[in-house]
């Protein structure tokens, strides 16, 4: 992000020249694709925490289809980031020309089920620990104790 101010962040687009617009631009890209992954890797962190920590073998399967799934969940939304504009150099030298040329793919779409996706998954990840954490043979205050501290990670 650092670079990006370097790109014409946080200034006015009407004192820009047109290098660093089409700069700002392509940083974005990566910067979008950075975001991508760093989420889809901090989910597999954790994920993988859960699988090392809990032995049952139906928990740990539930598990592997979880990484599974955000995995492919952000292979999807990188693709459909990598085709959001056909011709691709026109996502950073496209937005010099009105009506916009090429194709253009349904961007809110994308980030709507790419927010969506991380929203249902961030609540499936913090409910799973806590039906492993239930099962537990402890007392119920000490029990309520484990799981309140799993959930302060909600806030």
């Amino acid at each position: 992000m650092g670079l990006m101010t370097f790109a014409g962040l946080g200034r006015n687009i009407w004192t820009l020249d047109d290098s660093t617009i089409t700069t700002f631009h392509i940083y974005l890209l990566v910067v979008q694709y950075a975001y991508v992954l760093s989420l889809c890797f901090i989910k597999l962190s954790i994920l993988y925490f859960f699988l090392r920590t809990f032995p049952d073998p139906k928990f740990r399967l539930i598990i592997k289809y979880t990484i599974a799934f955000n995995i492919v969940t952000t292979i999807i939304v990188i693709i459909c980031g990598a085709l959001q504009r056909q011709p691709i150099h026109l996502l950073w030298d496209g937005w010099k020309e009105y009506p916009p040329r090429g194709i253009t793919l349904n961007i809110p779409a994308i980030i709507f089920f790419h927010a969506g996706v991380n929203i249902a998954l961030d609540i499936w990840m913090f409910a799973l620990p806590l039906t492993q954490l239930y099962s537990l043979g402890l007392q119920p205050k000490k029990k309520a104790g484990v799981m309140v501290i799993f959930g302060v990670g909600i806030l």
